[in-house]
């Protein structure tokens, strides 16, 4: 009875709208002077402050970025793919290095001397890891961290932290790394340091935009030169550059 109700119910509703009639007869009842008051408040409250109440945009699928992140990382943003053989590609998205966004303004040897920096200090911080996860451990291995890591990775560790003694001392070099390149340290309001803002730092009376962004790619510069000269350096653990095969067995680790 119930479903023979409901479509009959569902006829007449599909009558009454082709008849221009739909909702004739009803009445709403008058909201209370109360219920007016709350409503012009919460209109109000919504008209000053519309980003407080705003809901947060979804993305377009699982892995793309929501509006409120790509605002944040404005011109940061980066997309990967993820994936191989017959397995779907996942588009994925990251945020850009400082050398990915600016790197083509400077010389390639620059280019590379960073580039084996960044790759260098990556291994140190995968051997501190696995030298932090052997710690408790039976004992058998007095390495730690460099106990199974490849060759390239120990290389790396080697030179990272000779090349961290050498510059632990140079404020600079310091920020260039924290700020820009690790991008271990942001602004106030969480977003990277871009050109300007480094600049700023550097010469906080200079208004000129791009005289700011033109200090700090030459503080970069004097970075990128440094480590020229200190992998030149006698003393330096022999370096490579990049090489594909050294790409190819981060590719491997990372799978």
């Amino acid at each position: 009875m119930k479903i023979i109700a409901s479509a009959q119910m569902l006829k007449r509703r599909l009558e009454l709208k082709r008849e221009g009639r739909l909702g004739e007869g009803m009445t709403i009842a008058a909201r209370t002077p109360e219920e007016r008051v709350r409503l012009a408040r919460a209109r109000l409250a919504i008209q000053g402050a519309p980003l407080m109440y705003k809901a947060a945009s979804e993305p377009d699928n699982a892995s793309a970025p929501t509006q409120e992140w790509r605002a944040k990382y404005n011109g940061y943003v980066a997309k990967t793919d993820k994936g191989r053989g017959e397995v779907k590609t996942l588009k994925q998205y990251r945020i850009r290095s400082f050398m990915d966004a600016h790197g083509d303004g400077f010389p390639p040897e620059l280019q590379n001397a960073v580039a084996r920096f960044l790759q260098d200090s990556e291994y140190h911080h995968r051997v501190k890891i696995a030298d932090l996860n052997r710690s408790g451990g039976s004992g058998e291995s007095r390495l730690g961290g460099l106990g199974n890591c490849p060759q390239h990775v120990r290389d790396g560790h080697a030179r990272h932290v000779w090349l961290e003694n050498q510059l632990a001392t140079n404020r600079l070099f310091y920020h260039v790394l924290e700020k820009l390149l690790y991008r271990t340290q942001n602004r106030h309001d969480g977003k990277p340091f871009n050109l300007e803002d480094f600049g700023r730092l550097l010469w906080p009376a200079l208004n000129d935009a791009n005289a700011l962004r033109y200090s700090t790619k030459t503080a970069v510069m004097a970075f990128g030169a440094e480590l020229l000269k200190l992998y030149a350096h006698p003393a330096c653990p022999r370096v490579r550059w990049i090489s594909d095969d050294e790409r190819m067995l981060e590719l491997e680790h990372q799978r």
